[in-house]
């Protein structure tokens, strides 16, 4: 067996490098990507879709589970269309099952040398191996993509110091493992891909530790903000972000503000004020479960159908889901009780909006629960806002973002640097940075010096 090629070291000199950054919104049943040109002449970033992906609502999704097929690894949604297959093994929710074990225990036997954060790592570097073939499409050969990245996780990850060093360690993996192999392939022998996390391990072992969390992971409420800042369609005001995922309901609340721009004729947006959020394991994955007898498949089998599968389930299973909604509904109040108190001026929250992202955002029991009010009879239910498109945020065929949005906004807001968004963490407006570096990263712990 041969052993992974470090692909990173030998260098065209009369080809420039290009900065790109990748936004990875790693799901517990899907991922989204957006890619950000930081050396581009205007502010530009790219939504990305699998060469072999779905077309619809779900254009920009790639499944994140994990197919065993013999003796090799199939990621993406090759690994989705083999679940049916005799003999395929499917890992599901791989991302709760590496930072939540206790809630999500691993009972399926995986190859040796392999546990859920191997798994992870792979996953995520599949998912970079994207980024970087569309970064050489955008560039036709005029350049060479250097590709940094960030990957989205919970708000209980980066709250809990030794999940989200957990985090860091995985995302540094997958970086590492993708330099070694750029464009990573949907389907890899399990010994190959053994060997190329020894050797990813094996570098890394021979750099300082990253200096900084936020240079890799940041929360995906967090990230979820800067959609609404650069979206024309938001203007100042108290929000309320509520993102229903497979694995997590994740719920943050924040001010928008604004000032008139002279030389823009108009108001523009100066800064966020952060004022409380909060993160549970309550979203779709138990929806599939309890509803899964209903089909027969795997849970990922039940995507997209969750509403038609609930319309005929039994009451017994209704009422359990159900009950999944209504721990929803929970971290929505536990939320807003943590940014009620931050706002001064509380007569406001009467007339704050809501937005909602997720897959869970399209299941009405969901979006019914989240939407009921915060505290009655004083805060009345928010309504539901569009949330539109940053003027920055285009297909990579230039054409607008037609089809559903809502799976987007985490990845969008992952695709700006550490470096460029402040850490939302108190009632104090913020204002992210666009900056294009001048200079080309080597390595990503280059982008953020002490």
């Amino acid at each position: 067996m041969s052993e992974p090629r470090d692909t990173a070291a030998p260098r065209r000199e009369d080809v420039p490098e290009r900065w790109f950054h990748l936004g990875v919104d790693y799901g517990t049943c899907w991922s989204k990507l957006v890619l950000r040109d930081y050396e581009a002449p205007t502010n530009r970033a790219y939504v990305l879709s699998p060469e072999d992906g779905l077309g619809g609502a779900l254009r920009a999704c790639v499944p994140s589970l994990v197919a065993i097929d013999g003796d090799r690894f199939v990621f993406g949604h090759e690994a989705a269309r083999r679940t049916s297959r005799d003999g395929v093994r499917v890992i599901e929710s791989v991302k709760m099952r590496t930072f939540y074990p206790e809630d999500w225990p691993t009972t399926e036997p995986l190859p040796e040398g392999f546990g859920p954060a191997e798994l992870s790592a792979l996953v995520v570097a599949y998912l970079l191996g994207i980024g970087t073939r569309q970064a050489d499409r955008i560039g036709g050969g005029s350049f060479r993509p250097r590709l940094t990245m960030t990957m989205g996780v919970p708000t209980r990850v980066v709250g809990t110091e030794d999940i989200q060093r957990h985090a860091v360690e995985v995302a540094r993996l997958a970086h590492e493992a993708c330099r070694l192999e750029p464009g990573l392939e949907g389907e890899m022998p399990i010994a190959r891909a053994r060997a190329l996390l020894a050797a990813a391990r094996d570098r890394l072992a021979s750099r300082p530790p990253a200096s900084n969390p936020r240079d890799w992971v940041r929360a995906e409420s967090e990230a979820g903000l800067l959609w609404f800042f650069n979206s024309p369609a938001v203007r100042a005001g108290l929000y309320g972000c509520v993102d229903i995922g497979a694995g997590t309901t994740d719920v943050s609340f924040f001010r928008i503000w604004e000032e008139f721009q002279t030389e823009l004729g108009h108001f523009h947006p100066t800064g966020i004020s952060f004022l409380g959020d909060a993160s549970r394991p309550a979203g779709m994955d138990m929806v599939g479960r309890i509803l899964r007898p209903l089909h027969g498949g795997s849970v990922h089998d039940g995507r997209g159908r969750e509403t038609e599968l609930f319309e005929r389930a039994p009451h017994v299973q209704r009422m359990e889901v159900k009950a999944q909604s209504e721990r929803a509904f929970e971290v929505f109040k536990t939320g807003f009780h943590r940014g009620y108190s931050r706002e001064p001026g509380q007569g406001a929250w009467s007339r704050a909006r809501l937005f909602l992202m997720g897959g869970g955002a399209r299941f009405e029991p969901f979006r019914t629960a989240v939407q009921a009010p915060p505290c009655p009879p004083q805060i009345p239910a928010f309504s539901v806002l569009d949330p539109g498109v940053p003027e920055d945020l285009t297909d990579l065929d230039g054409a607008g973002i037609g089809y559903d949005r809502h799976p987007l906004l985490v990845a969008y807001g992952l695709s700006f640097t550490g470096q460029d968004v402040p850490p939302a963490e108190q009632a104090t407006p913020f204002e992210p940075r666009q900056v294009y570096a001048p200079r080309k990263p080597r390595e990503q712990d280059d982008l953020y010096p002490p």
